[in-house]
């Protein structure tokens, strides 16, 4: 400790006072620089006006008596080393100074300056790692908030990623599905050259070159559903009845109770209790 150790000894007994100043004159061990306040309400403004390293705080003052002046007075010095004196050696009151924050406790009739000196160094460096633990506890607690902050918008992207993917990726099936191979299974039946079969054939081939990326995230039996199946999938997926889809596709009742059926065929659940539109949500 090479700079001057500010001390601000809050005591309204002139004979205790001197005998301080005495003992830590004799120290000899470092510079200190000591402000007497001899009322607590002094002492309260002194340190709301100046910083000091150490607070020796008599318990007994004209203004405040008892535990209760640390209480008032520790919340003025939030950087400060407290440390209680007393006339009383009153293990009960030390240990409730300790609680209260106080970071030591002197008798005043057993001190000498080895003991005011150690206490006081002590003291300062208890107070400086309590201080350092509580800035690195704010540091932890401000970096662990920002990282749940980017854990929490990182999912939020993946997740609104996968449903962008997943929604992709079911339209990009389904619409060549619905929408191409029906026209294809057309000009298989048609009359062709042998050229244009050729043709028909790589267009089958490239089609399935575009969604096989995309078909290894769904159920396999789901892309050997016929159009009519995949759009009876799609109604029953969005809570339709048979009536409504019926009446949706202009197609009888039993048409497409057959295609309900051969839905869950072809997704291999027709033997089990599960219902088909909870099932068909699932597939992703």
């Amino acid at each position: 400790m090479n700079n001057s150790i500010k001390i601000l000894l809050i005591e309204d007994n002139p004979g205790d006072i001197r005998l301080i100043r005495e003992l830590l004159s004799e120290s000899q061990r470092s510079s200190v620089d000591i402000t007497v306040s001899e009322r607590l309400s002094d002492g309260r403004s002194a340190l709301v006006n100046q910083e000091f390293d150490v607070v020796l705080l008599d318990l007994t003052l004209p203004d405040s008596q008892g535990i209760e002046t640390l209480r008032k007075v520790y919340p003025d010095a939030p950087h400060a080393a407290v440390v209680v004196l007393t006339g009383l050696d009153d293990e009960e009151t030390a240990l409730t100074s300790l609680r209260e924050g106080a970071q030591d406790y002197l008798v005043k009739d057993r001190m000498d300056p080895d003991a005011l000196w150690r206490t006081i160094r002590y003291s300062l460096e208890r107070k400086q790692a309590e201080q350092a633990l509580v800035q690195s506890e704010r540091k932890l607690k401000a970096k662990t908030a920002d990282l749940e902050d980017a854990n929490a918008a990182l999912r939020a992207l993946l997740k609104r990623m996968d449903a962008d993917k997943a929604e992709l990726e079911e339209k990009l099936i389904h619409n060549i599905k619905e929408l191409v191979d029906p026209f294809i299974e057309k000009l298989k039946k048609s009359r062709l050259t042998e050229q244009q079969k050729g043709y028909v054939q790589i267009i089958t081939s490239n089609l399935e070159e575009i969604v096989s990326p995309f078909v290894r995230h769904l159920s396999a039996n789901y892309i050997k559903l016929t159009p009519t199946e995949i759009q009876v999938a799609n109604f029953v997926k969005q809570g339709k009845t048979t009536k409504d889809i019926a009446a949706q596709l202009n197609l009888s009742a039993r048409t497409i109770e057959v295609n309900r059926n051969n839905i869950r065929k072809k997704l291999g659940i027709t033997n089990q209790k599960i219902n088909l539109r909870t099932y068909l949500l699932s597939l992703r």
